[in-house]
């Protein structure tokens, strides 16, 4: 069992709690919401507010986490945190025990002026019933928001505390799924960048643009359809002529992501597709040029990571080996011969939008 437990008052605990709440700057453009924990948190309360935490900090608000006081009850570091410039409300999650999931939340509401009691159970302490808990604390914050932007009905009252942006977008946003179960960056997704393709057979390296297109199918397992190229022309020059390529492919796989706390995830993809690799050959007299192409069945191979920039957005690097059924060779006449190498090793610089 989980609950908030009532305390004595202390000077020093209340100074300590303050100095947690002011060594911590705020952000000039997010409203602050602080989650009052025990300083070492076990089991399901520290799963919970970790939830939480990733839930409001995905939402737009700056999460500041506190030590609990353990000789002061809730109200007293309350009123001190809703002093605080930018705090729009305070949680305390404190632990007695038990093997039930189940919390007493304390929220203390600075723009509505109120402070909630509310007991929450989600069953057995498990990962579930964590995950439960910590949904149903966000929506009571997010119930108890809602009062102060509904315009009131009768005269406006002028000392009424303005509702920040963020605080109004948090109330209006349906709850929906849980963010940290949801995919990122979204269920279809769409990413653009540049890639380096070379095969190490003479062929030189050729940068080529990256379209991808995504479905997630789970939150972190994605259906993918990547198209490259045409790679930009490369010219290899003898003595008896030259000869330019291009190389294009496409490629249907599935990505696996691995997410690495709210900011970054590392990315896994296996595939097949086709390979296009078209020559154009001139050369000098009595010799004759050519524009031969070869076309390939393809499979692949990546890893790589993604680097959260915004609710929907990501920086993406990969590294792909791409293992073709046939290679190609590019003979020239004073006995200069290149081929396309296998594998071929491609990578991938782009940004990652989910729609």
């Amino acid at each position: 069992m989980l609950a908030v437990v009532p305390f004595v008052g202390s000077r020093c605990a209340r100074l300590g709690f303050a100095f947690v709440l002011l060594s911590t700057t705020a952000g000039a453009e997010r409203s602050r919401v602080v989650l009052m924990r025990p300083a070492e948190p076990e089991g399901v309360v520290a799963e919970v507010t970790n939830r939480i935490q990733g839930e409001l900090t995905a939402s737009g608000f700056d999460v500041v986490i506190a030590p609990a006081p353990t000789d002061v009850d809730f109200p007293t570091p309350a009123t001190l945190s809703k002093t605080e410039p930018g705090v729009v409300a305070t949680f305390a999650i404190v632990s007695v025990g038990g093997g039930q999931a189940a919390i007493d939340v304390w929220l203390a509401d600075r723009i509505t002026a109120k402070t909630s009691i509310r007991r929450l159970e989600g069953g057995t302490a498990t990962g579930a019933g964590a995950k439960v808990l910590a949904i149903r604390a966000v929506e009571l914050l997010r119930a108890s928001l809602l009062e102060a932007v509904v315009p009131p009905s009768g005269p406006v009252d002028s000392t009424r505390t303005p509702v920040p942006a963020d605080v109004n977008r948090f109330v209006e946003t349906r709850s929906g799924a849980f963010i940290s179960d949801r995919s990122w960056p979204g269920t279809a997704s769409f990413e653009a960048g540049v890639g380096a393709l070379d095969g190490f057979g003479g062929l030189g390296p050729s940068l080529s643009p990256v379209l991808r297109f995504a479905y997630a199918v789970r939150p972190d397992v994605f259906a993918r359809a990547t198209l490259s190229g045409p790679t930009l022309a490369r010219e290899i020059q003898t003595t008896t002529g030259s000869a330019s390529t291009r190389q294009e492919f496409g490629l249907l796989e599935i990505a696996y992501a691995l997410r690495l706390g709210r900011h970054a995830a590392l990315r896994g993809s296996g595939g097949a597709g086709v390979y296009h690799l078209s020559v154009q050959g001139s050369a000098l007299a009595p010799h004759v040029g050519g524009s031969p192409q070869l076309w390939s069945a393809v499979l692949d191979a990546g890893v790589g990571g993604a680097l959260r920039t915004g609710a929907h957005s990501a920086i993406a690097v990969d590294l792909h080996a791409l293992f073709t059924q046939r290679q190609a060779f590019v003979d020239l006449a004073d006995g200069v011969a290149r081929y396309s190498g296998r594998p071929i090793l491609f990578v991938t610089l782009g940004v990652w939008t989910g729609f």
